[in-house]
């Protein structure tokens, strides 16, 4: 509970972190920041536990080749990834065109996930699902080992 001399109220937050902010309007900053803390609870991800996270095959592959995707809506790229003698080459469509091309590509080793089922984008069967991080403008980094492994090698 914090008191301003006319109304008090609860503000879930830590206290010690808030009592930063009161001295410039208690009312407004405490909920201020009531808001952002559900906000950032809202755009959680439900929680899995480690036998949900133990079914996916993440795995590195070496891209082998690069097109484009022309019936594709946006800019896509179609690559085929080269994910060891177990799993084999696996084909994606991909939207990753403002960093990616077949001549920064080629031969690049990334991460993918390997048994979602396969679907359809845009006249492509994507067969894995190519990780990468999203950047705030929809731009796409992809993910790849520091260093040199071995096609197939899976992702703890």
């Amino acid at each position: 509970m914090f008191f301003n001399g006319k109304i008090s109220f609860f503000c879930p937050i830590d206290v010690s972190f808030a009592a930063l902010f009161i001295v410039k309007n208690k009312e407004k900053i405490c909920i201020y920041e009531y808001k952002k803390i559900k906000i950032m609870n809202f755009n959680m991800k439900k929680e899995i536990t480690y036998e949900d996270y133990s079914k996916i095959q993440i795995v590195v592959g070496t891209v082998l080749k690069v097109s484009k995707n022309e019936k594709a809506r946006k800019p896509s790229l179609v690559i085929e990834v080269d994910f060891g003698s177990e799993i084999g080459v696996r084909k994606s469509s991909a939207q990753i065109t403002h960093y990616y091309n077949s001549d920064n590509l080629v031969g690049k080793q990334v991460i993918g996930v390997c048994n979602f089922p396969k679907k359809n984008i845009a006249g492509i069967v994507s067969e894995v699902l190519i990780l990468g991080a999203i950047e705030k403008d929809g731009k796409v980094v992809l993910l790849h080992p520091s260093q040199k492994t071995e096609n197939g090698l899976e992702i703890a």
